[in-house]
């Protein structure tokens, strides 16, 4: 593989998403391999204590890494290494030893088409979608329940300073904010107009004390009729134990094959984050103990095109 090579399969699989858009993974090329690391330093110490959403992100990553290889006609063989350990600054995430020849997957073409979509959905009817580790939810009384679960537990979650601080530092609000479309959230893919950016960061900020206490808090963070557009709300789940890095490669397969069916989505993290919502859903859809509720997203057509990606340049991202 020549450098060209490799620096076009890293911009491709830099696309991958990440939690708040943190994108820890690092790349390396050496003769036979490339492997794939984990920046500790772009963690949420507060939002992911143990380090689990950065490995689903890496693991993310990691699979789009995979698609890239081969459609550049690259044959792979990966090994986990996740459960390795690793240093203060990169943890190894897992080695791509080259193998021959190979076809590129379908689903490769996606990369550059997946976007989060945090407004309203347009009508989209699905069909013939079903995985083995996702419960599709179609009916309007089971999305409406967890659309309502959605903005009670995540204004619980807002409630915690910390939690709410580290989210308002991987915002970027402001088109003068030097990390904007790099890193992190800016107010183009939240669906932010300017002035509703700037009242956004304050009252996440200093206001919020005072409008939690006037009980004004739950209309600013609501999702509800946004959820209640969807055309579906998926619910991914994996086998209890599971590394968390290949829980990431199938999370972002199950992405692009939604993408594919023309459809972005929005992930409603606090569900799954949460102990008790995450064990109320899993009773109510029936999960059985050796499956784990990872994580649930919203699904339908968007009613906006995709916004310009926030990514960082291959001079952060090639070790």
């Amino acid at each position: 593989m020549d450098h060209d090579q490799f620096q076009r399969i890293v911009r491709r699989a830099s696309l991958a998403p990440s939690v708040h858009n943190t994108q820890p993974a690092r790349w390396r090329l050496t003769d036979w391999t490339v492997e794939v690391w984990c920046d500790t330093r772009q963690t949420l110490a507060i939002g992911d204590p143990d380090g689990r959403d950065a490995a689903l992100s890496c693991g993310a990553a990691l699979e789009a890494t995979v698609l890239a290889m081969q459609a550049e006609g690259i044959g792979v063989e990966v090994a986990d290494l996740w459960g390795q350990g690793g240093d203060d600054a990169l943890r190894p995430v897992a080695h791509i030893e080259m193998r021959g020849a190979a076809q590129a997957d379908p689903l490769s073409a996606q990369l550059e088409q997946r976007f989060t979509h945090r407004g309203a959905f347009g009508a989209k009817h699905l069909r013939d979608w079903a995985r083995g580790d996702m419960v599709l939810v179609t009916d309007t009384a089971t999305k409406g329940w967890l659309a309502l679960l959605n903005d009670q537990i995540s204004l619980r979650t807002l409630r915690e300073d910390a939690f709410r601080a580290e989210l308002l530092d991987w915002m970027r609000l402001t088109s003068g904010h030097p990390l904007n479309g790099v890193d992190g959230m800016n107010a183009e893919a939240l669906r932010m107009s300017p002035i509703v950016a700037k009242i956004a960061g304050q009252a996440l900020g200093p206001w919020w004390p005072a409008l939690d206490k006037l009980r004004l808090t739950s209309l600013l963070t609501s999702e509800a009729k946004a959820t209640h557009t969807a055309a579906a709300i998926a619910c991914f789940h994996r086998p209890t134990g599971e590394s968390p890095v290949e829980t990431g490669r199938a999370y972002l397969r199950l992405w692009l094959e939604a993408t594919s069916r023309g459809m972005a989505g929005w992930p409603m993290a606090a569900l799954a984050d949460d102990p008790q919502s995450n064990a109320v859903i899993c009773d109510r859809l029936g999960l059985r103990d050796d499956r784990r509720l990872v994580q649930v997203l919203r699904f339908g057509a968007p009613d906006a095109a995709a916004p310009n990606r926030a990514r960082y340049g291959l001079d952060k991202l090639i070790l």
